[in-house]
């Protein structure tokens, strides 16, 4: 007997089941502000307590565009018109959900790619995509870490791996409060609600704590909505 595939999607797939659909974080931002350090952190959190998480970094779902991408270095998609364009679009084929899990947590996404495009005023896609609104996935948080200059240039001394794109964001002030001014402006185009947190300033530890809390807070509101909706 062929299995049927055009059953309900994942997140239909879990409420029947009674589960709770599974909330999407995003954690994004300029170059050396701390996000892989408090991705990795916020996913050693929430599975200690006890969630399933998925980590991922740049897409969710990956597509036939990314065997293309993958031959260059990821850092020349702030740098190439070209690449930009591709990995926008890319980002908008990045739509599915993901099944089986209930958190997922995605460092860096098309917001960074729209903010790079518009700072560095490349002659991409970035501007069409910055206006239009709802193109791409939406996050339940999304978190916009930043930091001073001071503090991002004395993390750069102390990166031995730098890249170009590192020490080029890096270079003045300006390039940072750009790149945060278009990444606010395009991720309120869609719809998403911005936490913000100077890692200079506030510890990863509080940093966790707080969007644990907040986890917490959108899965009861999630059970109590699925309550309603089966006692409705």
């Amino acid at each position: 007997m062929m299995q049927n595939t055009s059953g309900p999607r994942p997140h239909a797939a879990r409420r029947a089941r009674g589960q709770d659909r599974s909330i999407s974080i995003l954690v994004d931002g300029p170059d050396l502000c701390g996000k892989s350090t408090l991705v990795n952190t916020l996913v050693q959190r929430l599975a200690a307590d006890g969630y399933r998480v998925a980590q991922k970094k740049g897409v969710i779902q990956r597509r036939w565009i990314h065997r293309y991408l993958d031959r260059f270095d990821a850092n020349k998609r702030h740098a190439s018109a070209l690449l930009n364009s591709l990995y926008l679009l890319s980002c908008f084929l990045d739509r599915a959900p993901v099944a089986d899990t209930d958190i997922v947590v995605c460092e860096s996404f098309v917001d960074r790619v729209i903010a790079y495009g518009m700072t560095c005023r490349l002659k991409s896609l970035a501007p069409l995509a910055f206006l239009g609104r709802r193109l791409f996935r939406r996050f339940d948080l999304q978190v916009l870490l930043h930091a001073s200059h001071a503090t991002r240039e004395s993390r750069l001394k102390k990166r031995q791996d730098a890249t170009l794109i590192d020490r080029k964001t890096t270079a003045t002030a300006d390039i940072s409060w750009r790149f945060c001014e278009a990444f606010r402006a395009s991720s309120r185009r869609s719809g998403n609600v911005i936490h913000e947190y100077d890692t200079g300033l506030v510890a990863v530890e509080e940093i966790v704590e707080t969007l644990a809390r907040r986890v917490r807070e959108l899965k009861s509101l999630d059970r109590s909505a699925s309550l309603d909706a089966l006692q409705a």
